[in-house]
C-alpha cells in the first residue's frame, strides 16, 4: 500500500473518531511516515474535524519531539506551528519551539535579541509570540516583497534588529522604514527571479530577455502567477513595461512556437489559454497532439489542426512530423465526427498535404466525397466551423450540377445563413442575377415575420455595408422599425416554443441595435424626419421584449441624436411600457456587493470554523445522546450553513451598476427621485435591497414604493396598493453617482 493512501487512510480514521484504527495504522507507519510531515501532519487534522483537539495536540507534541530527537528542525517546525494553533498549553510546545529556534540560529547574533522582542520564553499568547519571532527571522538584506495595495515591488536594504524594523525601496516609496510586523502584514515575499521583482531594478535585462530568450521570459512572468496563468494575465504583466502593447501580438506568436518545442511549459488550446510551468519532458509533435487531445469537441479539434498547418512551418526539423501526427489522429476520429467538422477537415487536409506531403487523405475524406449531398450539406452549413469551408461545400455542390445553383442560392439565402447567404447573394449578382436578388429581397422585407433569420441576414449586412452594389436597401428608419417589430414577433413565438434558434435570432438583434454604441440607432434617427423619429422613439419605448438595459441605452442614444424626442407627451408617455426587471438578476452597487461578500466571508470563515469548534468542545463532554450543547451547535452549524447557501445563491445573481439602467427621464435603478404628497416632499434613491436604508432616504426597487414608482415620468402620480396615499413625480435624478461618491 503506498504512503499517500495510508496517509488519506489515516485522515478518515480520525474524521471518524475511529481511535483503534488510527493508533494501529499511525504506529505501522512508524519510520515509514517521518519523511512525510506534512502529511502526518493533515492525517492529525481529522481530529480537528471530528472536535478532539486533546487527541490532535497529543499526537502533534509527540510528533515534534520525535524530530528535534532527530535534529529535524525545519521539519520539527510544521508540527509545532499547528500546536500554536489547536493546542498552545501542550507543554511540549515552549520548549520545543526554543530548542529549534537555537539550534536552527545559534550562531545568528540576532537570536537573543528576537528572542526577547518577541518573548517567546514567557508570553503567554504562544501563538503571537511564534508568528513574530518567524516574521523577525523572514526579512533579511536583499530579500524581495510586494506591497499589497500600490507601492509595487520593493527591496529590503537595511534590518534593524534592536527595533525590529526595516528599510525598504518600493517603486513607488524608496527608503520606507517599518516595524517588520506591519511589514509582513502589507506585503507578500517574493524571489528575486520572478517579474514582480526583476521589474523593480532589472528592466534592463528583461526587455533583452524579451528579445533573446522570450521563453524564459514567459517563465518569469509565470513564477508572479505561482506557475499557471491565463494569456490575458500575462500579456497583460509584460505589456506593462517590458514589451510594447502594439509589438505584441508579433511577439507572441513567435514565442508561441518556441514555447511548442521545451518541456516545462504546456500551452492549452484556445484565444485566452492557460500557460502553464509543470515537469515532465516532450518534443513538439507529441506536445501539439497532446493538445489535440485536450480539446473537447470536434470543432475545436479541426479549429486547432487549421491553426497547426501555419504554426508548423517554423519548426522545420519537425513541423511535418507534427501536422501528420495530428492530421493521422483527425483521420481516425472523422467516423464519429459531425459532418459540418468532416467537411472542414477535408479541406485542411487538402491544403496541408500541399505543405506537407507525407500527410494522406483517404478517398472518403475528399471534399467532393464529404459534401456530396445536397440537402445534409445545406442543413449542415450553420455547423461548419470555417466560414471559407462552407463556400467551398457550396462551391462543389453547384459544381456537382445535382441541382439547380439558382435555387439552391436561393434557399441558403432564404435560411438566413450567416455569412454564407452574403456569399451567394454576391454571386448570384456577379453572374448577373439582380433581378433575381431583388425580387429575392424584396419578398423577404415584405414578409420578415416569415423569414426572420434572412432578414436579419440582410440587416447586418447592410448596417455593416457589405450588401453588394445593386442590391435593394431599405431606409434606415424602416430597417430599424421592422428590426423591433421582428424582436417582439420573436419573442412572443420563444415564449410559446422555448426554441433554441429563435432566441439565437433576438441575441443578433439586440447585438445589431448595441453595436457601436448604438450607432444604427443613431444613424436612423439622423436620417428621420421629425415625425419619423418621433414613432421609433415610441415603437421602441413601448417594446416589451427588448432586453431593458438595451432598451434604455438605445431610447438614449436616440435622445443624443435628436434630444427633441425627450418631448414624448404624457399620453404617449403613459402608453409606453412600464419597466420590468428579471427575476433572476439583484441589481447592486460594488459597495452593496462588497458589504453582502463580507457577510458571507465572515459566515464561511468565522462563525462557522467557530461553531465547528463549539461542536467538537461539547463532544469531548461524553455522551451525545443527552448533551444540549452538542444538539445546539449542531443546529447552529445547520443554519449558518444554510445561510451561506442563500447568500452565495445571491451573489450568483448579482449584477454591479456603475451606471443607472437608462438615461433618468424615467424612474429606473439609480434614479433619485423626488416625489411630493400634498404639502409634503420626499426625496428617495432606487438601489438594490442590499443598500436599502430608508432613514437615509434609500428604496429597494423590490419594496411596493420603490416598485411602483419604476417607469415613471416626471409628472406621473400614483398610489401604493393598500395605501390611499397620492404620490406625484416632481423630480428625476441620477443618484448612482453622488451614492457611490459618498462612498455608499
Amino acid at each position: 500500500m503506498s504512503n499517500d493512501i495510508r496517509m488519506k487512510q489515516l485522515r478518515d480514521h480520525a474524521e471518524r473518531g475511529k481511535v483503534q484504527l488510527f493508533d494501529a495504522l499511525w504506529s505501522d507507519l512508524g519510520d515509514a511516515g517521518a519523511d512525510d510531515v506534512p502529511g502526518l501532519v493533515h492525517a492529525i487534522g481529522g481530529w480537528e474535524t471530528f472536535g478532539n483537539f486533546g487527541k490532535a495536540g497529543e499526537l502533534l507534541s509527540g510528533l515534534a519531539n520525535k524530530l528535534v530527537e532527530q535534529q529535524k528542525f525545519e521539519q520539527a517546525l510544521v508540527p509545532l506551528r499547528r500546536m500554536a494553533e489547536i493546542a498552545p498549553k501542550e507543554r511540549f510546545l515552549r520548549y520545543g519551539l526554543l530548542t529549534v529556534f537555537n539550534c536552527l540560529y545559534k550562531d545568528d547574533p540576532r537570536l537573543p535579541v528576537y528572542l526577547r522582542h518577541s518573548a517567546i520564553e514567557e508570553a503567554t499568547d504562544i501563538k503571537s509570540a511564534l508568528a513574530k519571532i518567524e516574521t523577525y527571522f523572514a526579512f533579511s538584506v536583499g530579500r524581495y516583497v510586494h506591497h499589497l495595495t500600490g507601492w509595487g515591488a520593493g527591496r529590503v536594504e537595511a534590518i534593524d534588529p534592536e527595533t525590529v524594523s526595516v528599510v525598504i525601496d518600493f517603486h513607488e516609496k524608496k527608503g520606507h522604514r517599518l516595524t517588520m510586523e506591519m511589514a509582513r502584514k502589507i506585503c507578500d515575499f517574493i524571489e528575486p527571479n520572478e517579474l514582480r521583482a526583476m521589474r523593480l531594478d532589472r528592466m534592463d535585462a528583461l526587455r533583452t530577455m524579451a528579445e533573446s530568450d522570450p521563453v524564459e521570459l514567459i517563465r518569469v512572468a509565470l513564477r508572479s502567477k505561482r506557475g499557471k496563468a491565463q494569456l490575458k494575465d500575462v500579456k497583460d504583466r509584460l505589456t506593462d513595461g517590458v514589451i510594447a502593447s502594439a509589438e505584441w501580438s508579433k511577439w507572441w506568436n513567435k514565442a508561441k512556437v518556441k514555447l511548442k518545442s521545451v518541456s516545462d511549459i504546456t500551452l492549452a488550446p484556445g484565444t485566452n489559454p492557460v500557460v502553464e510551468m509543470i515537469a515532465g519532458t516532450r518534443n513538439y509533435p507529441e506536445n501539439c497532439v497532446r493538445d489535440m487531445r485536450l480539446l473537447d469537441g470536434d470543432v475545436k479539434r479541426v479549429k486547432y489542426f487549421r491553426d497547426l498547418i501555419k504554426e508548423a512551418q517554423a519548426h522545420e526539423s519537425d513541423g511535418a512530423v507534427a501536422v501528420k501526427s495530428v492530421a493521422d489522429l483527425l483521420v481516425a476520429e472523422s467516423r464519429d465526427m459531425s459532418l459540418g467538422a468532416r467537411i472542414s477537415l477535408a479541406c485542411l487536409l487538402r491544403d496541408a498535404k500541399v505543405a506537407y506531403p507525407a500527410v494522406e487523405i483517404p478517398e472518403s475524406l475528399t471534399l467532393a466525397n464529404v459534401a456530396s449531398d445536397h440537402k445534409a450539406v445545406l442543413g449542415a452549413l450553420p455547423a461548419i466551423p470555417v466560414v471559407a469551408h462552407r463556400i467551398e461545400a457550396l462551391r462543389v455542390l453547384r459544381e456537382s450540377g445535382a441541382r439547380d445553383w439558382q435555387d439552391l442560392y436561393r434557399e441558403v439565402i432564404l435560411r438566413g445563413e450567416a455569412d454564407t447567404a452574403e456569399e451567394c447573394l454576391s454571386d448570384l449578382m456577379r453572374s448577373g442575377k439582380s433581378e433575381v436578388v431583388n425580387a429575392l429581397v424584396d419578398h423577404i422585407v415584405a414578409k420578415y415575420r416569415e423569414y426572420p433569420m434572412a432578414f436579419t441576414a440582410l440587416a447586418k449586412a447592410q448596417i455593416g455595408d457589405r450588401l453588394p452594389e445593386g442590391v435593394n436597401r431599405l431606409p434606415k428608419t424602416v430597417l430599424l422599425e421592422k428590426v423591433i417589430y421582428l424582436h417582439d414577433s420573436l419573442y412572443r413565438r420563444h415564449l410559446s416554443t422555448n426554441d433554441a434558434e429563435t432566441k439565437r435570432n433576438m441575441k443578433v438583434i439586440e447585438t445589431l441595435m448595441a453595436a457601436k454604441e448604438f450607432g444604427f440607432v443613431k444613424d436612423a434617427i439622423y436620417a428621420s424626419t421629425e415625425a419619423e423619429g418621433m414613432n421609433l422613439a415610441t415603437v421602441l419605448r413601448s417594446n416589451r421584449s427588448i432586453p431593458e438595459d438595451i432598451q434604455n441605452k438605445a431610447f438614449a442614444g436616440m435622445l443624443r441624436a435628436r434630444p427633441s424626442l425627450g418631448k414624448i407627451t404624457t399620453e404617449q408617455a403613459s402608453t409606453t411600457s412600464r419597466i420590468t426587471l428579471d427575476p433572476n438578476v439583484i441589481y447592486t452597487t460594488e459597495v452593496g456587493l462588497n458589504r453582502r461578500q463580507r457577510e458571507y466571508d465572515h459566515i464561511s470563515n468565522v462563525e462557522l470554523p467557530e461553531a465547528a469548534a463549539d461542536k467538537g468542545r461539547a463532544a469531548e463532554q461524553g455522551d451525545l445522546s443527552e448533551n444540549f450543547a452538542y444538539t445546539a451547535a449542531i443546529e447552529k452549524m445547520g443554519q449558518l450553513s444554510r445561510k451561506a447557501e442563500d447568500i452565495a445563491a445571491d451573489l450568483a445573481k448579482a449584477r454591479v451598476l456603475s451606471e443607472p439602467l437608462a438615461d433618468v427621464d424615467r424612474v429606473t435603478i439609480g434614479a433619485r427621485v423626488t416625489l411630493s404628497e400634498s404639502d409634503r416632499r420626499v426625496a428617495y434613491t432606487i438601489l438594490g435591497p442590499w443598500e436599502a436604508d430608508p432613514e437615509k432616504g434609500i428604496l429597494s426597487y423590490l419594496s411596493p414604493l420603490g416598485r411602483e414608482m419604476l417607469g415613471r415620468s416626471v409628472g406621473a402620480t400614483f398610489t401604493v396598493e393598500g395605501n390611499s396615499t397620492q404620490w406625484k413625480v416632481e423630480k428625476i435624478e441620477d443618484g448612482l453617482a453622488d451614492f457611490l461618491n459618498a462612498g455608499g
